[in-house]
């Protein structure tokens, strides 16, 4: 019996010290994992750059390239990201009484809530996957101009008109600590909805206004940068 006794004794003190030193395994990977990372708490900003932007007259930071984060857990952050581009063309043809010129810009402004589940990576280096969604409004003005007149018509869409959703995967690489460079990819698709809008024709000073009474339905299935290249910091 005293044997027995012994032995459980033993074995109670065996398990004890391991848990022990699983528990202190534990602790010093976590206090490794944010030695880099951000901790939980915090809220970060970031700010997306694309390579794939265009030329000289337009300003693309479409798809929440202007982010906020808050770390909701070593896994869990939740991100809100405001964008907007604006695209131009211009179009000029012939010489003195034959001169024409056509000016067409359209311009977006995205809302992007969404999430990202990390993994556990290295302390430097922090994968993860997540999902987004995106609302957004858009107009569009198109100028005419001749040596004799100048027709300008706008078209204004009142109310949120585009919706997508993207599945997406990237990483953050801490090169300090809180400071950190990133890149992501998504797949995700999108619809455009032609509705709430109206047309603003200006000729040689004179306005008129009128509402459109047209709807239609754009859907794109298509591989997206969400952005492919990010600088981010949290505080």
């Amino acid at each position: 019996m005293k044997k027995v006794f012994l032995a459980v004794l033993l074995l109670s003190s065996m398990a004890m010290n391991a848990q022990e030193a699983t528990e202190s395994t534990s602790a010093e990977e976590q206090a490794v994992s944010n030695e880099f990372k951000a901790d939980q708490g915090k809220f970060m900003a970031e700010i997306g750059f694309s390579p794939v932007s265009a030329g000289f007259d337009d300003v693309n930071l479409v798809g929440g390239q202007l982010r906020g984060v808050y770390v909701a857990s070593d896994k869990v952050k939740i991100r809100l990201g405001v964008g907007f581009g604006i695209n131009k063309s211009a179009d000029e043809t012939g010489v003195g009484n034959d001169w024409s010129k056509e000016t067409h810009r359209t311009s977006l402004l995205t809302i992007n809530p969404g999430f990202t589940y990390s993994f556990a990576g290295t302390p430097k280096l922090e994968p993860y996957i997540g999902a987004e969604v995106g609302f957004g409004t858009t107009a569009s003005k198109d100028v005419i101009e001749t040596t004799d007149s100048k027709i300008t018509n706008k078209n204004i869409v009142t109310g949120i008109n585009t919706f997508s959703f993207s599945g997406l995967t990237g990483f953050n690489y801490y090169f300090a600590k809180n400071i950190f460079i990133g890149a992501e990819i998504g797949l995700g698709f999108g619809v455009n909805v032609q509705k709430g809008s109206y047309t603003e024709t200006v000729t040689e000073g004179k306005t008129e206004k009128e509402e459109s009474d047209v709807e239609s339905h754009t859907f794109a299935f298509s591989p997206t940068f969400v952005p492919t290249l990010r600088l981010g910091w949290a505080f």
